[in-house]
């Protein structure tokens, strides 16, 4: 049986072995073997039927098969084991079940597979029952990670895991072309052939799959179906299926294997397949796609099978018969061998990219096709429009079509087709196109060749004529032209050559079109005059002549092809007039000039003109705002691409390097992921960084982001400025990664902007990494060295690899620090050192190119000059560069020489020449030492204008011609670049000018930045920025700061903190001058950094600064100065207004002014210094005077809370068997999820979509989203910690019982345990010792495990081995660990919380003596240690804060490293059970007894926690931790509802606990409790009537009191009951409404509704109708009610609620669903309208549609339905209905805008007015706002446990909102 001819079959065993010990492992002990002999055929193994005997007797006939040899026996074994494992495991019935697999014992080089035994017939297995059975597997079957390949190797392809269907089938034919070409070796034909497969024919035939936004779902395939490999069960008839190939791969390939001669599964098996799975789209090409990928079973049988093909032979065809003519069939379909290279006719459907932005429509000429036109060849290759464009970059976003018609004058036929026929179906095409549709407003840009222009100009003429096409004509934007006779009537000689090289055989109606003044063209050319100017043209023309006949001629001349229209663009192409539009490569001069155009044009498009254009600007505008973007990325590569084209042909030597060219190639897979190039300073390491960037981008045609760093400038020198340009970049040239930013914004993902790891954890990781691209993305990051964190960026890139990982190509000085990181990570690197040898060429180049302008006396001068630069240069351009400068001043022979010989060769000695001859300037001192010193210290390069208007206030002078005076003074050191910006010429300067001494010119670091500290703020105090002078000019809604006098705001506003910050502390004038502006113009900076740096990261900046600045202040003045406390105080409110209002100040700057200081509390500065003053809204009724750090107080009485988690959008609590998830940003309540025991651990995944709950025994994870379960998984031991891992992939459970169990969710059985050992000795007479706590670390590698009575553990999880412990004190522990019999003792310290560090290898522990130490894991030492009362632990994301609870409550934030404490919120209330800090690590979770917190300290809102605490100077001191008091959770009862006196004067509040109290708003809110209800009986609705002095109060368990009020002459209401009742069905009441007499009221609670008398008579009661209903009264009858439901009202007598009339008020059906409830009615009375607030009961957070009906219409007896209209637009804006006065109603929206909408006017206006906002922390965690209108047009809001009266707040608008877009 062995074939010695074939490697594989050659490792076959010789004979059978027999039955090894390995084969009956998987069985019961005692199993024995009685049989094993010969059975079935296969190729490849030996197999045998085997019997064996279980323990209990039973008889098991098993399947065998035997292999020889580790390669490939091993991975055939493993392969076939896992595909029939993936195939059993999804259906059990189609596939025999496998057993095991693994080596002989008695022989380990021996393999084998054993599964179950079944008996085949010889019949064929029934088509319907196979096929059903196969549709099952691929519809039902779920990729484990969502790609395509499988984990093991199941064939000699090599299936591995690719992103798309296309890759992974590529991968597979490569490598099986690559193991045939080794096998055989080369082969001309079939290397033709590979190429134009791999190129060409795959993506031809695969990229249409996913076109128009389709999707290919991966899904399990056998992989080797043919007949061979199926058999139907003798046992039960069923179909089965065996030896596979399992991959998971587009359904279709499954049945590639069925076009191979030796299958029998024909037609009828195809036809049910599809019967039950339709063919994929487009169906006409289903044929073609499986053919090729039956080729892949070609090429496999090529490698493996020898005895089938000839020998190999080179005089011989080659062996690849078998499959070449497959490939040549395929290859002619598309084309290769000419067949078909005419092209399709009608519109041909190109490429469809994944985000269209823009249309391109190609139309040839006469004779031409759809594809022959652009084709230089007949190959695929050169069809450029299809090949070409779509890999090209500056395409990207462009989908690509190509129109055909009939216009071959070579037929004998004749052709009545003329050119406005053609130009009609080119119309209706389009018109008619699927492809155009989605979107329908893209512009098009009509490529044309030939007569093809003509038709394009009648196309558009057409569509303007007829309004039925006008959605055509108006995307038309461009036209192209190549070769086009627009004057072919006025040229008798051009129409003449046409006709001539057309071969005309028979007279054509189309040809006629173009003869001389014929009527057609003539129409054509003046029509299309008129309406040329709305378009963009650009023609080109030809300059070859082409042979016709035995003549060379011109067949369209420039006057022909060019119209000469003034907006017309031209250019003149070398080609004759075929070969004008078809070019050999994309290196062909022709086609780059065509390219070029082109995409300029598309690049035009994709932004302006359409409503596609608006949203990519309103998303460049949203990235900006939401990464704190700043300064454009494309500025400095700019700017160091202006200094190259000053050496063309310099940096060029990189391209030719090895190293570069392997990092860049796009088609290796085993690419090294970075490159790093070191260089000394100044050799141009920027330069060419720069080149490199730009040579991905327009060269290789590659996506590439880039950052240059500069020591010095924050803006350039910080890492989280870097990665947040990065990410920038990469959203605007991916709108995959532009959607995930974006969607990562509207979750209101929040993150610090200056914390690089925060900034790649939740944008990088938790979004754009996340992505899976079409190809490489590129990063270039230059001087790395001048970074201020490079080592954080190396160790982000050394964790473990996503979709998208970028290539980095990294410049630096030589770093041994650096090349330290560059070794730790784990992804190859490239290193490339850019010495004095590679830059030479470049320098020489340099020298060359700027000598030119020096005059010489001769070339051997001008030699010989260059030859001493150059030899001096020591290969540093920066020297080069000003030793040219200073040349350029000279103009003698004698003083070019003296140059030569006095410039020093050492830069700093070059540096310090320059100053001595500065100083000779002795008039201009001040301003050379001014501009110096701006250049050397402020924060980023300034503008010439900001330099002027800076220096008027620093010198107090004003510089007419500042450029050229910095020319002139400071040439040598400074300079202006191509962007006006004034910059020193290197960073070498910045060094040399702040660490000279002895100079006139040296810079003191902190008196520079005095200097420019006090420019800025007295700018910022000064009339610029004075409100009053701008009060009709507000920066939000005009361009005020682009205006002269405010051009200096921008740099002043975002960099006075900056200074501060540097500045030393002892100048009184700087002291003076921050004050001056704080008691000025500070709510105008407020606003200008709000509405023009959209980011209000620089208050938290100033604020910390000026805390810094305070804490050195205070060695030189008193603590008790009036201004230390304003500034104090300042950063104090500074740091909150971001907190508490920041998302309302950037949606409304203005706010700043007429609304932020009265909602502060009272004894703030920014209240004192302006609420009082400002004329917008008064608040009262509020008792804070200073901030209070909680937001939220959450109570589940009587549950207990028991868990808690964060996620990026929820937080979730766990109470009881409950899980109640709430929004993150607003602390609603948003759904209940049911674990189904009691909850004890919560854990979101990565992307904070999925949340994981586990209890005692059930685990369980929820999608957050929807609600649904997606998994639940039972365990026989609680769950102590989980967590995810491996992109979520994979779920961690530690169990109680030592074990952890991996949870792998992407297949429903993978589950596998890991159990961990007992680092101490165990004790086996007490059994198993069971952990008390267990924590993963961030990384899921290490396990923390804490026993009762010892110290903690580590077990490492990756290896599988003991860590070691974590001993407090040796000493101690060790002697605690034995009792005196040798037994283990009881330790009585031990641990009670422990948790890891979220980004070092610090772990934190508290033990129950109430010890905190935070250990090192790696060197088991203690890092540091105290004493505290903490039971819980937290560690923020950024891992610099440890959050511990104590057990009276309060919580204490500490340094994580050295446990100092930073703040501590002080309270007397439950012990904390658990703690969470948010995703963003701005706010404080914490669950006690049956309360939920939500804490947002001050000092969590920082940029860096060491920052400020590390400065230069001495003469700081270290403020203490701030402790901060904060009231009882008990204290907070939040009030549940409310109801105010006509006046406003007195409101009355029902809380949760069941009090009803009156507040009297005239006597500082005095509050009166007038009664309660039972405890924990919540009052659910308070009502009052103002003539019988009437109060109603209901509560939670259907109790409802009527009580009698009376004011007595102390101010306070007797009280007296008049009844109390509760309601039979025991069901809380839903509604209370007064009749308008106060003599009746109306209750409405279950299915019952009543009427009641005050005296407690029950006038009437009803049973409800078929839904609930609302209740309103009659707006004009006060003896009527109206019953509103969701699709009728009824009329009812207040007295008998008996119905008036016989008919019902049926509601106009707009769309309700059944789901959909009444929430609200409100009626307008002014308006005469009704308004209901409806909303899904099912999710009742989702929007809330407004409906509107005209009460007019309400009629006893109606004839008609009651018309109803809704107000589209407002149901994703509306919140909450309030209410209405005058004609408007009022709402909150969705941002908590307290907003008003005029019915008399919205039809037509389409806007409403936004007039103050609610902050977030008043609003109540669970049900609606409690908020009411007075009659005096306040609004009343309850926050919590108090009153809020706001006045004067409908009195101004503070922004109009239109919906439509306006």
């Amino acid at each position: 049986m062995v074939d010695c001819d074939n490697p594989v079959r050659a490792l076959l065993p010789s004979s059978d072995p027999g039955i090894d010990e390995n084969l009956l492992a998987p069985f019961p002990k005692g199993t024995k073997g009685i049989s094993q002999i010969p059975y079935g055929n296969a190729l490849w193994t030996v197999t045998s039927k085997v019997e064996l005997e279980l323990p209990d007797g039973e008889r098991k006939l098993l399947f065998l098969k035997v292999i020889n040899g580790d390669d490939p026996g091993k991975w055939i074994m493993e392969g076939e084991f896992e595909t029939m494992n993936a195939l059993y495991q999804n259906q059990p019935d189609f596939a025999p079940k496998p057993i095991t697999w693994n080596n002989y014992k008695s022989d380990p080089q021996t393999w084998f597979f054993l599964c179950s035994f079944h008996k085949f017939g010889q019949r064929m297995v029934d088509p319907q029952r196979f096929t059903s059975s196969l549709a099952s597997l691929h519809q039902t079957s779920i990729s484990p990670n969502g790609r395509f390949g499988f984990h093991v190797h199941t064939s000699i392809a090599e299936e591995k895991w690719s992103d798309s269907w296309e890759e992974c089938f590529v991968k597979m034919i490569q490598c099986l072309l690559d193991k045939e070409l080794k096998q055989w070796g080369p082969d001309e034909e079939l290397a033709v052939l590979s190429s134009h497969l791999l190129e060409v024919l795959i993506p031809r035939l695969l990229r249409p799959l996913t076109a128009d936004d389709r999707q290919i779902k991966p899904c399990l395939v056998h992989g080797d179906l043919w007949y061979g490999n199926t058999g139907v069960d003798q046992a039960n008839g069923q179909p089965l299926i065996f030896d596979g190939q399992a991959l998971y791969a587009h359904n279709e390939y499954e049945l590639g294997d069925w076009y191979q001669a030796r299958n029998n599964f024909g037609k009828a098996y195809s036809n049910a397949y599809h019967s039950k799975i339709e063919i994929a789209v487009p169906v006409k090409e289903y044929n073609d796609r499986n053919i090729l990928y039956s080729l892949k079973y070609d090429i496999q049988a090529s490698v493996m099978f020898t005895k089938f093909v000839r020998d190999r032979n080179p005089s011989t065809t080659s062996s690849l018969s078998r499959f070449r003519f497959p490939l040549r069939s395929l290859s002619t379909l598309t084309g290769e061998d000419g067949s078909n290279s005419k092209g399709s006719t009608g519109l041909n459907l190109l490429y469809q990219p994944a985000k269209t932005l823009v249309e391109l429509v190609f139309v040839h000429g006469l004779g031409g096709g759809s594809r022959k036109t652009w084709s230089f060849s007949s190959s695929f290759k050169h069809f450029w429009p299809q090949i070409w464009l779509p890999r090209d970059i500056g395409f990207r976003n462009v989908r690509i079509h190509s129109f055909g018609y009939e216009s071959d004058w070579t037929s004998t036929k004749d052709d009545i087709s003329n050119v406005s026929d053609f130009a009609s179906s080119l119309l209706n095409a389009l018109f008619y196109s699927s492809s155009l549709r989605t979107p329908m407003d893209t512009p098009i840009i009509f490529v044309a060749h030939s007569m093809g222009g003509l038709v394009v100009k009648k196309t558009y003429l057409l569509a303007l004529q007829d309004e039925t096409y006008k959605s055509i004509s108006a995307r038309v934007k461009t036209m192209i032209f190549l070769a086009t006779p627009h004057r072919g009537a006025d040229s008798a000689h051009t129409l003449n050559n046409i006709l001539r090289i057309s071969f005309a055989h028979s007279r054509k109606a189309y040809i006629d079109d173009l003869t001389r003044n014929s009527e057609a063209l003539q129409t054509i050319n003046d029509d299309f005059r008129h309406v040329a100017d709305k378009l963009e043209l650009f023609s080109f023309y030809e300059t070859v002549k082409t042979s016709i006949g035995g003549t060379r001629n011109l067949i369209v001349d420039r006057g022909s092809a060019v119209l000469e229209y003034k907006h017309e663009g031209h250019m003149p192409i070398q080609a004759n007039h075929r070969g004008i539009c078809k070019y050999e490569s994309e290196m062909d001069a022709n086609y780059k000039m065509v390219r070029d155009v082109l995409a300029a044009m598309v690049y035009r498009l994709e932004g302006v003109g359409d409503t596609k254009g608006e949203i990519l600007r309103d998303e460049r505008k949203r990235l900006k705002s939401y990464l704190g973007m700043i300064e454009t990325p494309e500025d400095d590569l700019e700017s160091l691409q202006d200094c190259r084209l000053k050496a063309p042909g310099s940096c060029e030597w990189i391209t030719s390097d090895i190293g570069f060219r392997v990092w860049c190639d796009d088609l290796c897979v085993d690419v090294p992921q970075y490159l790093w190039l070191t260089a000394k300073p100044g050799t141009g390491k920027s330069v060419l960084a720069s080149y490199v960037a730009s040579h991905i981008e327009n060269d290789l045609k590659q996506d590439v982001g880039y950052f240059f760093f500069t020591q010095g400038h924050k803006f350039k020198s910080w890492l989280s400025v870097c990665l947040r340009s990065l990410a920038y970049q990469m959203a605007l040239k991916s709108s995959d990664i532009r959607d995930v930013v974006l969607n990562l914004q509207s979750e209101d993902v929040a993150f610090d902007k200056e914390d690089a790891r925060s900034i790649w954890r939740k944008l990088f990781v938790g979004g754009i990494l996340r992505t899976r691209l079409q190809r490489p993305y590129y990063w270039v990051i230059d001087a790395l060295d001048e970074c201020n964190e490079p080592m954080v960026l190396l160790d982000l890139l050394a964790k473990p690899n996503l979709n998208t990982m970028p290539r980095v190509f990294f410049t630096s000085r030589v770093s041994g620090e650096l090349s330290a990181g560059f070794k730790s990570l784990t992804a190859s690197i490239i290193s490339i050192d850019m010495n004095i040898e590679r830059v030479s060429g470049d320098i020489k180049t340099y020298v060359s190119n700027q000598i030119g302008i020096l005059s010489f006396e001769g070339e051997d001068t001008r030699q010989d000059v260059i030859a001493k630069i150059f030899d001096r240069s020591g290969g540093c351009f920066l020297w080069v560069k000003i030793v040219l400068e200073k040349l350029r001043r000279v103009h003698t022979s004698r003083a070019i020489q003296n140059v030569l010989e006095e410039v020093p060769d050492d830069m700093d000695e070059l540096y310090q020449k320059i100053l001595e001859q500065m100083s000779h300037n002795r008039e201009e001192h001040e301003f050379i030492k001014a501009v110096l010193t701006w250049a050397a210290c402020s924060t980023r390069p300034l503008t010439v204008d900001e330099l002027r208007e800076a220096l008027k206030i620093d010198i107090n002078d004003d510089v007419n011609d500042l450029q050229h005076s910095i020319a002139i003074c400071c040439g040598h050191l400074v300079y202006v670049d191509s962007h006006k910006r004034v910059q020193l010429v290197h960073e070498t300067a910045r060094k040399f000018l702040l660490n000279i001494s002895g100079s006139e010119f040296s810079i003191s670091s902190s008196e520079g930045n005095r200097r420019l500290l006090q420019t800025c703020l007295k700018y910022l105090a000064g009339p610029d920025m004075d409100r009053r002078h701008r009060i009709y000019r507000s920066f939000s809604n005009t361009k005020a700061a682009k205006q002269p006098h405010f051009v200096l705001a921008l740099y002043a506003s975002s960099a006075f903190a900056e200074h501060l910050r540097n500045a030393s502390a002892s100048h009184e004038s700087v002291f003076a001058d921050l004050a001056k502006f704080l008691k000025s113009n500070v709510l105008t900076w407020v606003e200008f950094v709000a509405s023009s740096l959209k980011s209000l990261h620089h208050l938290i900046r100033a604020a910390k600064c000026m805390k810094g600045y305070l804490e050195r202040r205070a060695k030189y003045i008193s603590p008790f100065s009036e201004d230390v406390d304003l500034i104090d105080e300042w950063a104090i409110d500074l740091t909150r207004l971001v907190t508490k209002f920041g998302k309302n100040i950037l949606e409304c700057p203005l706010a700043v002014y007429s609304q932020m200081p009265a909602f502060c509390p009272s004894g703030t500065r920014i209240y004192k210094q302006y609420a009082l003053q400002q004329r917008g809204i008064q608040i009262s009724g509020l008792s804070d005077s200073t901030w209070e750090d909680r937001i939220s107080c959450i109570s589940f009485r009587p549950e207990i809370a028991l868990a808690i988690a964060c996620g990026e959008i929820y937080f979730a609590v766990g109470v009881g068997n409950t899980i109640v998830l709430y929004y993150k940003t607003s602390c609603q309540e948003n759904t209940k999820l049911n674990h189904g025991e009691d909850v004890h651990l919560l854990e979101f995944n990565a992307t904070g979509e999925s949340l994981v709950s586990s209890g005692k025994h059930l685990i369980r994870i929820f999608d957050v989203v929807t609600g649904d379960q997606l998994h639940c998984f039972h365990s026989s031991m609680e769950a102590l910690a989980i967590a995810f891992t491996q992109e979520d992939q994979v779920l961690l459970a530690a169990l109680k019982s030592n074990r952890v169990l991996s949870y792998k969710l992407g297949d429903k059985h993978g589950v596998d345990e890991c159990p961990w050992e007992d680092a101490w000795e165990t004790d086996h007479r007490r059994g198993l010792v069971l952990p008390q706590i267990v924590a993963f670390n961030q990384e899921c590698s290490v396990l923390a495990i804490c026993y009762r009575g010892r110290s903690i553990s580590l077990w490492d999880l990756e290896e599988g081995y003991s860590k070691g412990q974590l001993l407090r004190n040796l000493a101690t522990d060790i002697s605690n660990l034995r009792g005196a019999d040798g037994r283990m003792a009881s330790f009585a310290a031990s641990c009670e919380a422990i948790v890891f560090n979220a980004c070092t290898n610090l772990l934190a522990a508290v033990y129950q003596d109430r010890e905190i130490c935070v250990f090192d894991i790696d060197t088991k030492e203690i890092e540091a240690q105290i004493d505290a009362e903490a039971t819980a632990l937290a560690c923020s994301p950024d891992g610099q804060i440890l959050a511990c609870g104590e057990l009276n409550g309060s919580i204490q934030l500490r340094n994580f490293s050295t446990l100092e404490l930073l703040y501590k919120i002080s309270t007397c209330d439950d012990a904390i059970v658990s703690l969470a800090f948010s995703a963003d690590g701005l706010r404080l979770l914490d669950v006690r007894g049956p309360f939920c917190n939500v804490w947002e300290p001050a000092m969590l809102i920082r940029s860096d926690v060491a920052e400020d605490r590390s400065e230069v100077f001495s003469d700081g001191i270290i403020e203490p931790a701030k402790i901060v008091e904060s009231r009882d959770s008990e204290e907070i009862v939040q009030i549940t509802a409310l109801a105010s006196t006509l006046s406003g004067d007195h409101i009355f509040v029902g809380n949760e606990e069941g009090v009803v109290a009156s507040h009297n708003m005239t006597n500082c809110q005095k509050k009166e409790i007038l009664y309660k209800h039972a405890q924990f009986a919540s009052v659910l609705f308070v009502e009052w009537h103002q003539v019988g002095g009437i109060l109603i109060s209901s509560d939670t368990s259907s109790r409802f009191i009527v009580s009698k009020l009376k004011a007595n002459t102390s101010g306070c209401w007797s009280c007296e009951r008049l009844f109390d009742r509760r309601m039979v069905e025991g069901k809380a009441l839903r509604q209370i409404l007064f009749a308008p007499s106060g003599e009746h009221f109306l209750t409405s609670g279950g299915p019952v509704t009543s009427i009641w008398s005050i005296t407690g008579d029950c006038a009437g009661s009803s049973e409800m109708w078929e839904q609930p209903h609302q209740w309103s009264n009659h707006p004009r009858k006060s003896d009527e009610l109206i019953s509103i439901c969701q699709k009728s009202t009824r009329i009812l007598d207040w007295a008998t609620l008996k119905k008036k009339g016989e008919k019902v008020n049926t509601m106009m059906d707009i769309g309700f669903d059944t789901v959909t409830t009444i929430k609200r009615v409100i009626v307008c009375p002014r308006a005469q309208h009704i308004i209901m607030a409806m909303e899904n009961a099912v999710h009742p957070q989702r929007n809330t549609r407004l409906i509107v009906a005209n009460f007019s219409t309400l009629d006893p007896n109606p004839e008609t339905p009651m018309v109803l209209e809704e107000l589209l637009g407002l149901e994703t804006k509306v919140e909450y209905l309030v209410g209405s006065f005058d004609s408007k109603i009022i709402f909150l929206d969705r941002s908590l805008w307290v907003c008003s909408l005029d019915l008399m006017t919205f039809r037509k206006s389409r806007q409403y007015a936004r007039h103050f906002f609610i902050p977030l922390d008043w609003m109540s965690a669970s049900g609606d706002p409690v908020l009411e209108i007075t009659g005096s047009r306040d609004l009343i809001f309850a926050k919590h446990n108090e009153i809020a009266v706001i006045k004067r707040g409908f009195a101004r608008v503070a922004e109009v909102v239109w919906l439509d877009g306006q």
